[in-house]
């Protein structure tokens, strides 16, 4: 079978990240590179030619599968993401992918624990403003995540919801449980994902949307 080529985004969070995927039946996808974009503020200069560059270095001109993580998140890189996605696909007839943002977090974190064992509620952290944010609530096993819900959630109630969940948080603080969002990791856990949608067709493209959570309970 001819290899498959993914090319994956990861920018509901800074920083944001590129990475393309080789495939082949019966196999685990392949990570052939990735880019972390310098700065959240500039996803959109950054991501084409990113991919670009990637694709470059592996010799293909397209590929078959754009993943594109799909929120909570950054309400501009959401944006930037979606629509490089779009136009991709439409140039190269590839499917879109998406996957809610914090199940590849998951899923990287519970890889570099060889001690985890399951079963284990996991929360995501996705910083929304300085004060608020999306803990993402997972049923967690060693081979198999289960997306339960999201929870729109104050700092001050942060300390309650890690009393009673382990918490994987996208900032520097004192907890040892920090991974951020990674393009790579979205490729990687494609296949086993709970969340994953597959959009073939561009009138899918067209009513997809990405979850902002950009409402009056995320103000600042």
């Amino acid at each position: 079978m001819e290899s498959e080529y993914w090319l994956s985004f990861a920018v509901a969070q800074s920083p944001g990240s590129v990475a393309l995927h080789r495939f082949e039946s019966g196999a685990q996808p392949v990570v052939l590179g990735s880019v972390l974009f310098s700065s959240g503020s500039r996803h959109a200069s950054e991501l084409i030619p990113a991919a670009g560059r990637l694709m470059g270095e592996a010799g293909i001109s397209r590929v078959s599968r754009v993943i594109v993580s799909d929120g909570p998140g950054s309400f501009t890189g959401l944006r930037v993401g979606f629509s490089s996605a779009k136009a991709l696909a439409m140039a190269w007839n590839a499917t879109i992918e998406t996957v809610h943002s914090a199940e590849p977090r998951v899923w990287g974190w519970i890889k570099k624990q060889p001690e985890f064992k399951g079963p284990k509620q996991i929360g995501v952290l996705t910083r929304m403003t300085p004060r608020k944010g999306v803990v993402s609530l997972f049923a967690c096993e060693t081979e198999r995540v289960l997306f339960q819900k999201d929870l729109m959630v104050e700092n001050d109630r942060l300390e309650s919801v890690e009393k009673e969940t382990l918490l994987i948080r996208d900032e520097g603080n004192p907890s040892p449980n920090l991974y951020a969002l990674q393009a790579a990791d979205l490729g990687t856990y494609l296949l086993q994902s709970q969340t994953r949608k597959s959009l073939p067709q561009i009138e899918d493209w067209i009513r997809a949307q990405p979850t902002y959570y950009a409402d009056d309970h995320f103000r600042a």
